[in-house]
């Protein structure tokens, strides 16, 4: 007769035979984070005491912790969010210091950014596999109008042949928008930015091709001559630039980014003057762009380039925004990331919450990823950011994280 210890022993194979593989070989967590507090990025109330486990670079599980959980990170009483989103950046070309920008951005928790153009130079650095080591890019096409792609000094400068290929490209009635749109997909973009000089047909066709396409829209709020008021309602997923919603207000419509005026990269003097942010023509197109859902990306730092005029009209029409139930990402195009969702706090009136969130899960739905980024979430990629003090309570916490996490790998401290 079999000793008892024989027959469990026995009782316990069969039982692991018959679990199957995954019972028997179950991977184990790379990194567990236990006794934290988690922000998970939705504006939702931080939730103390939790353990979060990370597996094959995606989050496995968010609970509460119990007596027994083993930290492979000794983070207890820290705080714990999504990976940070700049929704919205122009980075060199130049492959070391696009480098530097990004291994500075992932450092200080930005784990993914969009990128608003797409040259081949990023696509030959991201092609790289050291690349997992920065920030991630998501790059966009720049489209505007054959006037625009002739007369901007910048544009010239970039690519000798701008105009002419899908991502920097010069559209008119005659363009195979299916056509360039492949192209540009091809080239690597995800979205297509609409800059200027399209007419309101245009501008419709674009937004309705590259949707059908799948692709996301971004476009200035301004696409002369083309107002804001079209623009919301063409079927865009992101509008760009609160300071420019200005120009629904105005009697005459400029024709062309660069006319006769004296250039400038923010285009024509607009009647900051005259129009108010909450001029009922104005509030039309925030409530367009509120029932549509279309996201805003205020930029407000870098408003003080222009003048300071610009800048407080941008945060006051952000402020109306909020209160009107618009979404808000944090892009910051020239500024700092920082800077952006502090001025959203302190100046629109977003509480940390709701300005966490702006840079973390709205940034994800403006770039068209929030399926697998922008959230604390059972499932999703694991972009972690763990901080020693509270964010939710003092924003400026978020200057100072401890430990970053990318795709489940720990790039901060680096090792």
């Amino acid at each position: 007769m079999k000793s008892l210890r024989a027959i469990c022993a026995s009782m316990l194979a069969v039982v692991v035979g018959c679990a199957g593989p995954d019972f028997a070989s179950a991977p184990r967590p790379e990194h567990v984070l236990v006794g934290v507090t988690v922000i998970d990025g939705t504006g939702t109330q931080a939730k103390p005491g939790q353990t979060i486990e990370i597996t094959n670079g995606r989050i496995a599980a968010i609970r509460p912790t119990v007596p027994g959980d083993s930290a492979t990170l000794d983070v207890a009483g820290s705080f714990v969010t999504p990976g940070l989103i700049d929704a919205h950046v122009h980075l060199p070309a130049d492959r070391a210091l696009l480098g530097a920008a990004l291994d500075s951005m992932l450092s200080l928790g930005i784990t993914s950014a969009r990128q608003m153009s797409a040259r081949p130079e990023y696509s030959q650095f991201l092609s790289d596999p050291d690349s997992s080591q920065f920030t991630r890019l998501y790059r966009s096409a720049y489209w505007a109008g054959p006037t625009y792609m002739r007369d901007d000094p910048r544009v010239r400068e970039a690519y000798a042949a701008a105009g002419h290929v899908p991502w920097l490209l010069a559209v008119t009635d005659t363009t195979d928008l299916g056509a360039e749109l492949r192209g540009a997909r091809e080239s690597g973009v995800t979205g297509i930015k609409i800059y200027s000089d399209l007419e309101p047909s245009l501008v419709r066709a674009v937004a309705a091709s590259a949707r059908d396409a799948g692709m996301r829209v971004w476009s200035h709020a301004i696409v002369f001559p083309t107002r804001p008021s079209v623009i919301a309602a063409s079927g865009v997923h992101v509008m760009s630039h609160a300071a420019f919603f200005v120009w629904e207000g105005a009697g005459e419509m400029p024709l062309t980014y660069n006319g006769a005026h004296v250039w400038s990269p923010f285009g024509p003097p607009a009647p900051y003057g005259t129009v108010s942010h909450d001029d009922p023509a104005v509030v039309a197109v925030l409530e367009t762009m509120r029932d549509r859902g279309v996201i805003l990306d205020p930029t407000i730092t870098l408003m003080a380039l222009l003048s300071e005029e610009a800048r407080t009209w941008a945060v006051n029409l952000t402020r109306l925004a909020h209160e009107m139930g618009i979404r808000i990402c944090t892009g910051t195009d020239a500024a700092l990331l920082f800077d952006e969702i502090e001025a959203l706090v302190n100046e629109v009136g977003l509480n940390p919450l709701e300005a966490l969130a702006s840079a973390t899960s709205v940034g994800a739905a403006a770039i068209g990823v929030d399926g697998d980024f922008g959230s604390l979430e059972v499932g999703k990629v694991a972009d972690v950011v763990v901080y020693p003090a509270d964010p939710s309570v003092d924003i400026t916490a978020l200057r100072r994280p401890s430990h970053v996490i990318r795709s489940g790998n720990l790039v901060r401290p680096r090792h």
